[in-house]
Parts: C-alpha cells; structure tokens; sequence
C-alpha cells in the first residue's frame, strides 16, 4: 500500500486502487507524486476529460478507483487544520500516564523508547508524523535507529515518507539495514527507494548491511538490485566490509552474487589480502580461490 494513501484508508483498506496501481502504473505514480500538491486537481481533470482523440479511455473499474482517489484527495483537503493539535486534554492525560510530555519532544521521545501506545496517541491526536528533531531526523529515522522495527511499522502505515535523508545523506534504508529490521528494509524497496542509495560518503544500504552481518537484509537487497560492488567514497565494498568482521555466511552470500575478492581501496587493501591477514581458514577458503 502507497505510504501516502495508508493513513486516508482507515476502514477501507478494500478501496485501495490495486488495477490502477498493477495495470496503470504510469498513471498510478503521476497521481501519487502530485499528492498534496495544488496541480493535482488539474491532473484529475485530464483524466476524466481527456482532449486527445487518439488517447484510449480507462476501463470502468479503472476509471472508479480513479473517481475514489479523487475524492479522497478532496477529504483530504478539507480535513481540519492541526495548528491546535497540542492543546488536546484527552491525549495529554493519556501521555501523562505512560510519563511521556504531550509536546514534539515527547513524540521523539516516545518514538526513542519505542513505546507503541504513547505513539498512538499521538497520532491519533493528528500530530504530523513527519516532523524533524534538530538534527533533521523524521520520527521513522529515529524508530529504525534506535527503537524497534514494529515502532517503525507503525509509523509507516501512518504516512511517514519514506525518502528522507538526513543532512549527511543517510535515510530510513540506511538504518534499517545497518539494524539487520528485514521488513522494513523490505517495505523501503518495494516502495521505491533504491537499492544503492548513498549517502554524502557513498555508503549504501548493503554496505551497512555487510558492515554488521546482517545477511537476510543483504539478500533482499540484493534481490532487489543493489551492487555487490558498490564502493564507499574510500573504496571499501561490502565484501571488504564483511570478510574484516569475520562475516562468514556474510561473505559466502556477497561470493555467491558476484562480489570481487580483488576489489582496492584507496590503500590498496582487497577483501582477500584482509583474510590472508586475518588467517581465518572459513573466510580464507571463501575468498582465495
């Protein structure tokens, strides 16, 4: 489900445009890139009064999931404004009682500890699931780093976006693959976030997933594309990475998709000279072939 549509979908769930977004995914994507924004509206109107003759008209049920979504953009944007949004007693007596502040440190605080209900409440009170900390971090960030991967479930089905990326580059894919959270990690990919997203240094996910051993991440990575290859600003690949920390079934994996053992970092150091150097007999027999 479209990060964007989940938190509109509450109770209708089975309303959801699956033939638009599988059959029409052109169409899909265009509506879900333009959302929130005031050319949507326009959008909607080629859709329905097309001015191309040769242009071929939508099937029915198409052209209904087409109507719905348009009416729930409409819902959307005459849901009330949340500007008093901390003024709610009701939320904050409830916040009180798991002794968290009803205020967005309390939120991010919420989210650091990881506690499910105080989050909900939050939510539900309407506070903006994409608000930013000090150091640019989003709630979903902050769940994946330092909290749980059900914490960051929820808030994804809340709408949190899934495409920010800190003021060193990292993003949600980052930390979920650095912290080894497998269904994250795969909600990320299948909703568009690419494989090999870098940061400012040129790390990628994988790279963050070989770093600490995290191999069922590293396979849905690269199932889902990413480079066995790919090299961080220093030249370390995911194999270098993984054969320094002694990640066997790590290593047996990057071998298994094509990683070179003779890759070079700046120094000159390749993942088959660091197991010679490290004498580990498993890595070794993996690597120097």
């Amino acid at each position: 489900m479209h990060p964007a549509l989940a938190p509109l979908l509450k109770g209708r769930e089975d309303r959801y445009p699956h033939l638009l977004e599988t059959k029409f995914p052109r169409v899909f994507n265009e509506i879900m890139e333009l959302w929130g924004k005031d050319e949507l509206e326009e959008h909607f109107n080629s859709l329905f009064l097309s001015d191309r003759p040769d242009r071929q008209g939508f099937p029915l049920e198409a052209l209904r999931e087409i109507n719905f979504l348009h009416d729930l953009y409409l819902e959307a944007m005459r849901a009330p404004a949340t500007e008093d949004v901390w003024s709610n007693e009701t939320t904050r007596r409830g916040l009180e009682e798991q002794g968290i502040e009803y205020s967005k440190q309390g939120f991010f605080r919420a989210v650091e500890l990881g506690n499910e209900t105080a989050i909900r409440l939050f939510l539900q009170a309407g506070v903006d699931v994409n608000l930013q900390n000090t150091a640019g971090w989003t709630p979903l960030m902050v769940a994946i780093f330092t909290s749980s991967e059900s914490a960051a479930n929820m808030l994804i089905d809340a709408g949190a976006k899934l495409d920010v990326q800190d003021a060193r580059g990292y993003g949600p894919l980052h930390w979920a693959a650095y912290r080894g959270f497998v269904d994250v990690t795969r909600r990320l990919l299948e909703a568009g976030i690419p494989a090999d997203l870098k940061s400012h240094a040129g790390l990628t996910p994988l790279l963050q997933a070989a770093a600490m051993g995290h191999a069922r991440v590293a396979s849905v990575l690269i199932a889902h594309g990413a480079n066995v290859n790919e090299a961080d600003g220093d030249g370390w690949t995911p194999l270098h990475k993984a054969v320094a920390n002694a990640y066997a079934e790590m290593v047996a994996l990057l071998m298994r998709a094509g990683a070179d053992p003779g890759a070079r970092h700046s120094s000159g150091a390749t993942p088959a000279g660091i197991a010679r150097q490290k004498q580990n007999a498993e890595i070794i027999a993996l690597v120097c072939r």
